[in-house]
């Protein structure tokens, strides 16, 4: 229980604090606006994109724009040591990684709530199947997402270049997600569900990055 009542104390800190400023939602989002249309203008006119091609670019702004938001949340937590003060709660540490992924998928989850429209006005593109498989794609990918963010964010939080590791870091191992995810947005785009075998690389894939860190994050904490 007190495991719990930390978690949701944490993650209600972190929506107070954006409620009052919204500097974390402001910037982020206008980052992936201005992506939109960048991509729009370069991409302005274009026939020849495949789906494939058009939920692969989706998707990329998606994890751009969560990188970026993942950092700003990581400087605000950097503050005159609130992170270290946080690791002082009498309940096992791998809180702070639930409520850091658990504050993060909210605020990436409001931007896409923008962003998906936008994106698919802008770039004229148009998904054949009802929203409820679209939105269980979305949130199985931005969860897989904010969880290797928040891991690699843990291990970077003292490096001064955690700035340039945690990009460099991140893109490798989502490979794997952004496969699936881009897989399955694609057969979307087409009018059906896409193939199991991908729904189940997502689904492992947030299964293994919830699941470890939570275990191991005594440890995490440390290095």
């Amino acid at each position: 229980m007190i495991f719990w009542r930390v978690l949701w104390s944490m993650v209600g800190k972190d929506l107070r604090i954006e409620w009052r400023t919204k500097q974390l939602f402001i910037s982020s989002l206008s980052f992936a606006l201005l992506l939109v249309f960048l991509m729009g203008l370069v991409l302005y006119g274009s026939s020849n994109m495949t789906h494939f091609a058009d939920a692969g670019l989706l998707w990329l702004l998606i994890m751009m724009a969560g990188l970026f938001s993942l950092n700003r949340q990581d400087d605000k937590e950097r503050w005159d040591g609130a992170i270290y003060g946080a690791t002082m709660v009498p309940t096992d540490r791998s809180v702070l990684f639930y409520a850091r992924v658990m504050s993060h998928l909210l605020f990436v989850v409001v931007m896409e709530v923008v962003l998906v429209p936008l994106y698919s006005v802008v770039l004229g593109t148009s998904i054949q199947l009802a929203w409820g498989p679209i939105i269980l794609v979305l949130l199985m990918g931005t969860l897989g997402f904010v969880a290797v963010g928040a891991l690699l964010t843990s291990l970077a939080l003292t490096s001064s270049l955690r700035e340039i590791l945690v990009p460099i870091m991140i893109f490798p191992l989502s490979v794997p997600l952004l496969l699936g995810v881009v897989e399955v947005t694609s057969s979307m785009l087409q009018g059906n569900w896409g193939k199991g075998v991908w729904w189940a690389v997502i689904a492992a894939y947030d299964i293994l990055f919830l699941v470890l860190p939570g275990l191991l994050y005594d440890f995490i904490a440390e290095v």
